[in-house]
């Protein structure tokens, strides 16, 4: 027999969660293992990533906290398990939540001058917030922010989904379906308000052997503004 560490990164799966609960907190992706085994098997394990494999049997567990044995299954024999690190893993499970909230549109910034966001419409109102009892009790909304910041027409954008608190910090560690919606935003120009072409007049002529090929302007168009919508 050789006492050697296996070459390859062991997954740790966690396997029979109990029906409501749900772990909590982040748990190891990998585990360490070291095997004794006779070298003719070890020519066998050296090649295959899959001869090993560690899991968490949640089987039976009730909301609450937990240090758990990390169990190593071998698919090779006779093999024996010398070393796993981390050789218990602690665990959280709490009772899984799911909420239904109204969806709140939130809009930042302004529109250009003349304009002004008029009715806004979602793709869905309600969407479900699930997760551990002590997360999704904090969510106090759901936002979709919309960004219209010097927007001159009608926007139509998808937007991710957020969760806060009655501070306004975001809630995570949650799941939110559907995650993402569509916005539909209307922009109406304001009576009195005007969007007008820059229009660049030239006098005179240039030199003898020259010749004009390109005149460009920066804004290309102005806003104008009246109390008098006839002189617009």
């Amino acid at each position: 027999n050789e006492d050697r560490d296996y070459p390859f990164p062991v997954s740790l799966v966690i396997s029979n969660i109990p029906d409501g609960l749900i772990v909590v907190g982040q748990l190891p992706q990998f585990v360490e293992v070291s095997l004794s085994a006779p070298l003719s098997l070890w020519e066998q394990m050296m090649v295959d990533a899959s001869a090993v494999q560690a899991q968490l049997d949640l089987s039976g567990m009730k909301a609450g906290e937990y240090r758990l044995p990390v169990d190593v299954i071998v698919s090779y024999s006779p093999v024996r398990v010398s070393l796993v690190t981390p050789a218990e893993v602690g665990v959280t499970l709490e009772n899984k939540l799911e909420v239904k909230f109204e969806i709140q549109p939130e809009v930042i910034g302004e529109a250009a001058l003349g304009y002004n966001p008029d009715r806004i419409t979602l793709s869905q109102q309600m969407v479900t917030i699930s997760g551990p009892e002590s997360l999704v009790s904090q969510v106090d909304a759901v936002l979709a922010e919309l960004d219209i910041t010097q927007a001159k027409e009608t926007i139509f954008e998808e937007v991710v989904l957020k969760a806060v608190d009655a501070d306004d910090q975001q809630v995570t560690g949650i799941t939110i379906t559907p995650e993402k919606i569509n916005i539909t935003q209307t922009i109406l120009q304001t009576g009195g308000y005007r969007d007008v072409a820059v229009k660049v007049e030239t006098k005179g002529q240039v030199a003898s052997g020259y010749r004009v090929t390109n005149i460009s302007v920066n804004p290309p168009t102005v806003t104008v503004y009246s109390s008098d919508p006839q002189i617009v």
